[in-house]
């Protein structure tokens, strides 16, 4: 038995380096007055391999994002969940069953490693339950595609010559795009340390 799914990537497009999210959307179409439910659903995400079309080695255009300390690499396999009874998406009380006419989701964070347009595909597994002749294994998959630009930025800083301490003042950022590629989105971000 099949099993639709949607892969969203916000913006469909990554920059070099940078991590971006892979939402995948599941939805258990059958009719809401039907007694099926889907159970146990999974989701594997599989990247695409590089120029030796081996996964896993250092030429990969897309890697599993690596956070945390020390660094660990974000699951290649997820449950695919719904929102439990707090109606909150990613909190304790998610559930792993998709009722008829409800969709649950499963996200991923990833690294973009090379420029280019990537193709991005999940493999979505579960169990099918309420059918007379028992639970039934259902299965499918979903793409998304990917671009990762790799734009570089000059940063001019602009401020008085001399600041006397506690004095507040404008620090004047001026960002440019000096490559060939747009740069979507694209912000600057300063944080300020009390000395």
């Amino acid at each position: 038995t099949p099993l639709p799914g949607v892969v969203i990537i916000p913006g469909n497009i990554a920059y070099l380096n940078q991590f971006f999210s892979v939402i995948l959307k599941v939805s258990n179409v059958a009719p809401g007055y039907a007694n099926l439910e889907v159970r146990d659903l999974r989701a594997e995400i599989v990247l695409p391999g590089g120029r030796d079309t081996v996964y896993g080695t250092g030429d990969d255009p897309l890697r599993p994002a690596r956070t945390g300390a020390p660094p660990v690499d974000d699951p290649a396999i997820k449950p695919i969940r719904t929102a439990g009874p707090d109606g909150q998406p990613g909190t304790a009380d998610d559930l792993d069953v998709l009722a008829p006419q409800q969709s649950g989701d499963a996200e991923y964070l990833v690294e973009g490693r090379r420029e280019g347009v990537h193709v991005v595909d999940l493999k979505i597994t579960g169990t099918l339950h309420g059918l007379p002749g028992g639970p039934v294994p259902v299965e499918g998959r979903a793409q998304g595609v990917v671009e990762v630009r790799n734009p570089t930025f000059a940063l001019t800083f602009n401020h008085p010559a001399t600041v006397s301490a506690g004095e507040e003042y404008d620090l004047l950022v001026t960002l440019t795009n000096v490559s060939s590629t747009p740069a979507n989105f694209a912000a600057f971000v300063m944080a300020s340390r009390a000395a």
